[in-house]
């Protein structure tokens, strides 16, 4: 068997394998009631750079109460 005909067969079953965890995952969302999603809604650029300045806050303050212990 040459690689070429190997790499071909791989990738069959990747894509079987591929299909038969889709419908898994979809049975357990379905006994878990997880099929339904909430809407994504998008952050603009400025709240995120909000919230990574507070969180970069809390880190701060996080590590100079680890530091005065």
């Amino acid at each position: 068997m040459n690689l070429k005909q190997l790499a071909t067969q791989l990738r069959e079953e990747q894509h079987r394998l591929k299909k038969q965890l889709a419908s898994i995952d979809s049975a357990l969302a379905a006994l878990n009631g997880a099929g339904v999603r909430r809407k994504q809604y998008k952050l603009s650029a400025a709240t995120r750079r909000k919230q990574s300045i507070a969180q970069r806050k809390r880190w701060a303050a996080a590590r100079k109460a680890k530091a005065q212990k």
